[in-house]
């Protein structure tokens, strides 16, 4: 995941940001996660590291061109449905120090 989300997105970046400077109206648009780097779970822990990243990079890039980030909304899925049932009923907890 973190290969996609994040290396994807720096080996595109490096490749387009060259033209994007030279542009009059340069752009980068990023899609990232609308909640996987602000509400982190035991479930999904990478994956909001690898948004988290994503978001860092927008800030990182901006000095140089007009970033946008795209965060779509959630939808169902048997992991998300999941996720929120973990949620709702409390998560199981894990003596640390075994």
């Amino acid at each position: 995941m973190p290969r996609s989300n994040v290396v994807g997105l720096l080996n595109v970046a490096k490749v387009t940001m060259p033209a994007l400077r030279a542009g009059r109206d340069p752009t980068l648009v990023m899609v990232t996660s609308n909640a996987a780097g602000q509400v982190v779970s035991p479930q999904n822990a990478i994956y909001s590291a690898s948004n988290a990243a994503v978001h860092a990079l927008r800030l990182e890039y901006a000095g140089n061109v007009r970033v946008v980030e795209i965060a779509p909304a959630s939808c169902a899925t048997p992991r998300s449905t999941a996720t929120i049932e973990m949620r709702r009923t409390g998560w199981r907890s894990t003596n640390a120090s075994r």
